[in-house]
């Protein structure tokens, strides 16, 4: 191996070329090298054994990626309700997925849309993307539906305007006012 003097190429970018012997690699570092076909052919078998190795880790994480999203979409609302603070808090730049949970802003947010968060994105503000996920025994205040994923279905309730209205209809996207025969008051809020 020689030492190539002069201007050192491009750190991020690596080129080869071939002579007459074998082939001639240039490396980041400026440094020249001269591969027969044997130690080529070992170069290649230590980077598949490393491919093979990173495949095996990146699969074991699937794997404990999808318990996980196994173990979260499967807990009851009095489950989520004692487990709340142990929920991961919602956070920029995260790759999530459909059904996984965050907290954010002492609220438990369920994913709808596998997507890369982004600090103008947050579960709070844009609901095509989480779904508030309310606690049992808790009456959530009425929100506007912004679509079918968000919608009330027959028999859930919200506190509206002093009173407690329960859903007759199922992807029920109008408040009592809006179209009183979808709901039924049941009673008054505390």
């Amino acid at each position: 191996m020689e030492t190539v003097i002069g201007a050192r190429p491009r750190q991020d970018t690596m080129t080869s070329g071939y002579d007459t012997v074998g082939q001639v690699i240039i490396h980041p570092t400026g440094v020249v090298q001269t591969l027969e076909k044997v130690d080529l052919q070992a170069a290649r078998a230590t980077l598949v054994a490393r491919k093979d190795a990173i495949d095996a880790q990146i699969a074991s994480m699937d794997a404990d990626i999808a318990t996980v999203i196994r173990l979260e979409s499967g807990l009851t609302d009095a489950d989520i309700a004692d487990l709340m603070d142990s929920f991961v808090p919602w956070i920029t730049a995260e790759a999530v997925s459909v059904g996984i949970l965050r907290k954010h802003n002492d609220a438990l947010y369920k994913c709808l849309q596998a997507h890369t968060t982004q600090a103008d994105w947050t579960p709070d503000v844009v609901p095509a993307l989480w779904l508030h996920v309310v606690p049992a025994g808790v009456i959530p205040d009425f929100v506007q539906p912004t679509g079918a994923h968000d919608a009330y279905q027959t028999g859930d309730q919200v506190i509206f305007e002093g009173g407690i209205w329960e859903s007759l209809i199922n992807a029920n996207g109008w408040s009592p006012t809006a179209y009183p025969a979808g709901w039924t008051r049941i009673g008054d809020a505390l």
